[in-house]
């Protein structure tokens, strides 16, 4: 891949943040390439130092975290990662999906709060965290799964939140059950329609460089 479509691809993940591509879409030098479960697509990010601070982030181009109504925007993630990390043992991406349901149970069990409220601060963080590509919301199917963001925390970040998922109230085990595992690309932050990569072989072509560089 020559440096001008590495530095296209750059240049796109600044503007838009993870994107989704066909699942024999190469990562570009510095990008994490995030294969799905299904198999049938993967995203690909930009692969943050490890110990990088914002500033760090920032020189690089990339968005921070996600700022608005912090508090609950941080306790739905965290409880997202409870209900959708399989085995906190084991790795944490991709995770399964998690219905809507089983969120507000384990976010009301230490939220304190009537359901009307529950539902609607679980509703607008998940859509928060959704638009930032944290969380991927399927808002027909009513499930969330982990977003590839989730998959650039460094190893210390999910000692810590190890520890805060064996706090947390497990999900009902019976809500878990009712989520179908998607059966191709779900709708997701970043989503690519199939023509990114084409778009990055026409803007190098166009600025002289390989335009087979992304196949």
């Amino acid at each position: 891949m020559s440096p001008t479509t590495t530095a296209l691809w750059w240049a796109r993940a600044r503007s838009r943040g993870p994107v989704r591509q066909p699942a024999g879409t190469p990562a570009p030098e510095g990008f994490l390439r995030l294969l799905e479960s299904h198999a049938g697509a993967v995203w690909l990010l930009p692969e943050v130092p490890e110990g990088a601070g914002p500033a760090a982030v920032g020189e690089l181009g990339l968005s921070g975290p996600v700022v608005e109504q912090p508090n609950d925007t941080a306790r739905v993630l965290a409880v997202a990662v409870r209900c959708c990390w399989t085995d906190p043992d084991g790795p944490l991406w991709p995770g399964r999906a998690a219905p809507f349901a089983a969120v507000t149970a384990v976010f009301r069990g230490f939220a304190g709060r009537d359901e009307e409220s529950v539902h609607r601060s679980c509703l607008a963080a998940v859509r928060r965290l959704h638009s930032s590509g944290w969380l991927l919301w399927d808002e027909r199917a009513r499930t969330l799964r982990l977003g590839p963001r989730t998959a650039t925390w460094s190893q210390a970040d999910l000692t810590v939140l190890r520890e805060l998922c064996r706090r947390l109230p497990a999900p009902p085990p019976e809500l878990l059950a009712t989520a179908p595992e998607p059966a191709g690309p779900a709708a997701g932050a970043g989503e690519g329609d199939g023509d990114d990569a084409d778009e990055v072989r026409a803007d190098d072509a166009l600025a002289g460089g390989d335009p087979g560089g992304v196949r």
